[in-house]
């Protein structure tokens, strides 16, 4: 998840695009968000898909959701997880490993 979370934050900075493209891997982020007086969250969604021409060499897909109480800095809860749609992961993570360092 390092990984991700680097390669994430040097091809999005500031995180304000919802798809963008790094290469030849297409990377899209849904937003789900809800901010209350007492209870917040938001869920991103995020699908990364690796082509070579039209065949999908790799896919990812990650979901973070994070928690927050009254106090909007401070995460309550936070939960990620990474699920390898198709491809082999010694290949999307030395995918991660590269663009993560840039």
């Amino acid at each position: 998840m390092r990984q991700w979370r680097a390669a994430y934050s040097a091809s999005n900075p500031g995180q304000r695009l919802d798809r963008w493209r790094v290469g030849n891997v297409e990377w899209t982020r849904d937003r789900h968000v809800h901010w209350g007086p007492d209870i917040s969250f938001h869920i991103e969604i995020h699908r990364i898909v690796c082509k070579s021409g039209e065949r999908i060499v790799w896919s990812l897909l990650v979901v973070s959701e994070r928690w927050f109480g009254e106090d909007r800095d401070k995460a309550l809860r936070v939960t990620e997880f990474a699920k390898l749609l198709s491809g082999r992961a010694d290949t999307a993570t030395a995918w991660f490993r590269e663009h993560g360092n840039e």
